[in-house]
């Protein structure tokens, strides 16, 4: 990688240290990303901003990650990315089945800045970003998190059937994700189903379960936002197969019962999208991506979540619930969360599905206490749980003790 092809952006503002916990002393950490961190306009990109925004505040956090290429050396990056960064740098994006599974110019940049100051923990961001971690440890000592989403090697099969070539990508991934679950010092996931396979890859590494979540002071219930037309809602983008998917079953399956009985209804689909793919569905609204999620959610009657496929957790279903919104999921839609205790979450076979809207469009679920999705699935909340657990995880040092068991 040549010296030009990786732009460093330094941010002036040092991390709020106050707010770290006499228990949690303040640590620095370098977050690898084989993604656009700047962008975002999906779950991967909007979950690791959060991260390193609720991190940024207690730790000094630096960033390294992949940038696209019409956002490489663009200002615009820099004003994208959390304001509590210490630093980021944007490495060009490059195509090819070996860049996906071991970037080099991401590695030699996260290397050369490990090098130039004295991290405590790398922080690899899901998939094959994981090796990344597994070389700085290996090159640098630099014990590494291993922060992952899926089990990715699963759902690339899944998503991706047929073809020798993909297959062989796949078996490669599958091999990564093991060696990086062994190498780790923690390894996070976003269910449980997830962290027993990869408890199961790991040996004596710790694996915990990191759910994707919410910010509770931007996902929260508005009363008697909705108003005019039942609107019903299915939020994402349809680059993911899975997505596209979930909005054919609508448009196929669905609408066309739902609107007979209800023909007030109106079926609307947030996300961005590619023109043209408005054939699909000719019954439904295509809004594209929406600046606002968290009103757009307030102002829909009943949230749908019908995901055939795919794997992890999805930040559409627990934003939606954070919201107070009645959720409809079907197949993968409300994996990772504990819906017995979420009476506005209801699960139903995809047979049942238009069913099941026409049922909750007469008789709405009442307003319920959003106590335990706080607890358990806000961003505040869970993250705490993950310094504490990433403190424990690292290896001793002069002057670190970790954090008694229970203390925030």
């Amino acid at each position: 990688m040549r010296e030009v092809e990786a732009a460093a952006l330094a941010f002036p503002r040092e991390p709020a240290r106050a707010q770290t916990h006499e228990a949690i002393p303040p640590l620095r950490i370098l977050y690898v990303a084989h993604f656009d961190v700047s962008r975002r306009y999906n779950g991967s990109a909007a979950r690791t901003q959060d991260i390193i925004e609720h991190l940024g505040a207690a730790h000094e956090v630096h960033l390294v990650h992949v940038a696209t290429p019409e956002a490489f050396l663009s200002s615009k990056v820099a004003s994208a990315l959390p304001p509590n960064l210490a630093s980021a740098t944007a490495v060009k994006k490059r195509g090819g089945a070996i860049s996906r599974l071991f970037d080099w110019g991401l590695f030699r940049a996260a290397r050369r800045l490990a090098r130039a100051r004295k991290f405590d923990v790398a922080i690899a961001d899901f998939g094959a970003t994981g090796l990344q971690g597994v070389g700085l440890r290996a090159t640098l000592g630099l014990p590494f998190v291993y922060m992952s989403i899926n089990i990715e090697s699963r759902v690339y099969l899944e998503l991706r059937r047929g073809g020798a070539k993909r297959r062989i990508y796949a078996a490669f991934l599958g091999v990564a994700e093991r060696l990086s679950a062994r190498c780790a010092a923690l390894v996070t996931t976003v269910t449980e189903n997830d962290a027993a396979t990869m408890r199961a890859w790991s040996g004596s590494t710790p694996v915990s379960v990191l759910p994707v979540s919410f910010k509770s002071t931007k996902f929260y219930p508005v009363p008697d936002r909705p108003t005019g037309r039942p609107k019903l809602v299915f939020v994402g983008s349809m680059d993911y197969a899975p997505n596209v998917e979930a909005v054919k079953f609508l448009a196929e399956s669905v609408m066309d019962r739902v609107l007979t009985a209800r023909p007030d209804v109106r079926f609307q689909v947030i996300g961005l999208h590619e023109p043209g793919i408005e054939r699909m569905a000719p019954k439904a609204e295509f809004v594209g991506y929406v600046a606002d999620l968290p009103a757009a959610l307030r102002d829909a009657t009943l949230v749908l979540v019908p995901l055939m496929s795919g794997g992890g957790m999805h930040a559409k279903t627990i934003e939606a619930l954070a919201c107070g919104k009645p959720v409809l999921a079907s197949g993968k839609g409300a994996d990772g969360i504990d819906a017995a205790r979420i009476p506005h979450l209801r699960i139903v076979p995809a047979a049942e599905y238009s069913d099941a809207i026409l049922e909750l469009l007469a008789s709405p679920p009442a307003p319920v206490d959003l106590g335990f999705l706080t607890e358990t699935y806000s961003t505040e909340a869970t993250l705490s749980r993950f310094e504490r657990e990433l403190y424990r995880a690292l290896p001793p040092r002069r002057g670190r003790t970790a954090p008694a068991e229970g203390r925030p």
